[in-house]
């Protein structure tokens, strides 16, 4: 285990974190525009019309929020969602959002998620999901370009990795565990970066550094 002590500037509803990865716009190389559709590289690309991100519905009550828009409708199997949709789950609910380049997560019941970043700069992905609730699993792909990032981001910390599996919970005062269960995952809060082996877990309340990594028996023994 490893913990690294730096200054960081980025805050997140009053609690200041470490964005770990740099955060790289999707700015891509202009395509030809010889067709209506656009492409995935395209700058004007319209991310909303291009079946980046896909919702799977697996059970219970699911509900989506479009960016702009304050009511939540029903989620649909199969819908395209993009930048800045909402996406939560009911008691009960279970649902799972597949990403453009193989990535998955998974939503518990009575979770609620934000995709905060889609983009994709050549071979580079950027995900970047923002969690208010509940628990998600991340199944990440490995990334091979070294400018890849996959981040999940609540009020206490920020999760990063670069191809595993983990599981970020919070409560509702805000309270954060990640786990890896395969890989290994970083976690950074108030200038503090740990670092969790597979099979260990910390635990961040808000405004405070995450705690040492610990034994992940729970997730062990399932």
């Amino acid at each position: 285990m490893k913990v690294h002590r730096a200054v960081y500037s980025t805050t997140l509803v009053g609690v200041s974190v470490l964005t770990l990865v740099s955060s790289i716009s999707a700015c891509g190389k202009p395509s030809p525009s010889d067709g209506p559709t656009p492409t995935l590289t395209s700058p004007t690309a319209d991310i909303d019309a291009t079946p980046l991100t896909i919702l799977s519905v697996t059970g219970g009550k699911v509900l989506v929020m479009k960016p702009g828009e304050t009511e939540w409708v029903s989620g649909v199997q199969g819908m395209t969602l993009g930048v800045d949709y909402k996406i939560k789950t009911q008691s009960g609910g279970h649902a799972a959002v597949t990403f453009f380049e193989g990535s998955t997560i998974e939503l518990e019941g009575s979770t609620e998620i934000s995709l905060s970043e889609l983009a994709l700069d050549g071979t580079a992905s950027h995900i970047g999901i923002e969690q208010t609730l509940g628990k998600t699993v991340s199944r990440v792909q490995k990334l091979i370009d070294p400018e890849s990032s996959y981040e999940v981001e609540t009020v206490s910390a920020i999760a990063a990795v670069r191809g595993t599996e983990f599981y970020v919970s919070v409560t509702r005062s805000g309270t954060t565990t990640v786990g890896s269960t395969e890989g290994e995952v970083v976690v950074a809060a108030q200038g503090v970066e740990v670092e969790l082996a597979e099979g260990e877990r910390t635990t961040v309340s808000p405004g405070k550094p995450p705690g040492e990594p610990e034994p992940d028996v729970t997730e062990r023994g399932k």
